[in-house]
């Protein structure tokens, strides 16, 4: 992670435009500045042209192609570490390296933000300890 007072640049990688807004505030409101990509091949594409510095990524293991493009952006960013989000009813997170993972609530699940916004911090501190 960037030093204190620098904003750490988070890539998430999901197909859920709404989840990946809604998290996308989640790490606005702990400090970060989030980079949406609704696939792999967006999740690339947009390291590669905006050249940020990206310092963790939060990836749907699940997504097809996101192993490579994990390995493709932390060829750019060597210090990148990853987080996985764990689905309810799925769980491929063995397929990549996380450092840390996340819980995507259910639809049904009455988490709070205050509860959502702890976990994400509690993971992004995990991945700078890591």
């Amino acid at each position: 992670m960037r030093e204190p007072g620098i904003r750490p640049v988070v890539l998430i990688v999901h197909d859920d435009l709404g989840f990946v807004c809604w998290l996308g505030e989640l790490l606005a409101q702990a400090g970060c500045q989030a980079v949406p990509a609704l696939n792999s091949r967006d999740a690339v594409r947009l390291a590669k042209e905006l050249g940020l510095p990206i310092d963790v990524a939060i990836v749907d293991p699940g997504l097809r192609g996101v192993t490579k493009a994990i390995e493709r952006v932390s060829g750019q960013y060597p210090s990148l570490r990853t987080i996985a989000i764990r689905t309810p009813g799925r769980d491929p997170v063995g397929t990549i390296q996380a450092k840390a993972t996340l819980s995507r609530p259910s639809g049904s699940a009455q988490l709070s933000r205050q509860e959502c916004l702890r976990s994400v911090r509690r993971a992004l501190k995990d991945v700078a300890a890591a």
